[in-house]
């Protein structure tokens, strides 16, 4: 299995509150070197520990937690190998190997903090405007909709690039990336 599937499936079983709130028991009671029975964790969550088996069983399947006769184990750092499958996907992630410097501004594939430093916003516009097809037209919608993936503020950084002149805009609505 990919480990964008296997992110997908883990996000799927943490999908029911049932067993995001197992996972959080066994976590945290783990952290702080508590019981983590089965029957320890049910009674600290207010269940059953027959009902809550099948939780803990799927939970086992993606990875989360392991389950030695009946103590179960959280394991969390299997949801960073996630995150990052996911970043991988990102279409500002394949962008950033070019130029690692600018790293630091992102964070999961969304600009964090706009550089004040005139040279690195320079550098963070220009990959910001390799996200838009240089090939043809774009309506101000679609620029949003591009620039919206990476920031909540896309109008400022669609202004952004047209005072820097990276993008051209025709009348109001009719944008292209200068190339």
């Amino acid at each position: 299995m990919s480990e964008l599937s296997s992110a997908a499936e883990m996000l799927g079983a943490l999908s029911v509150s049932s067993r995001l709130t197992l996972l959080a028991a066994v976590a945290e009671r783990q952290s702080r070197g508590d019981d983590c029975s089965l029957s320890a964790v049910a009674a600290a969550v207010g269940r059953d520990p027959k009902s809550m088996v099948k939780d803990a069983v799927r939970l086992k399947e993606v990875g989360l937690v392991s389950i030695e006769g009946h103590i179960l184990a959280a394991d969390l750092s299997v949801l960073s190998v996630a995150a990052d499958a996911i970043d991988a996907t990102l279409p500002v992630t394949g962008l950033l190997t070019e130029d690692p410097d600018l790293e630091r501004f992102f964070k999961h594939g969304r600009l964090v903090k706009l550089p004040e430093n005139p040279d690195f916003r320079w550098r963070v516009a220009q990959l910001l405007a390799r996200l838009l097809p240089a090939d043809r037209h774009l309506s101000e919608s679609e620029v949003n909709d591009l620039l919206g993936q990476v920031h909540s503020d896309y109008a400022a950084l669609r202004r952004l690039l047209v005072d820097l002149k990276l993008v051209t805009r025709a009348a109001s609505s009719d944008y292209q990336r200068v190339t």
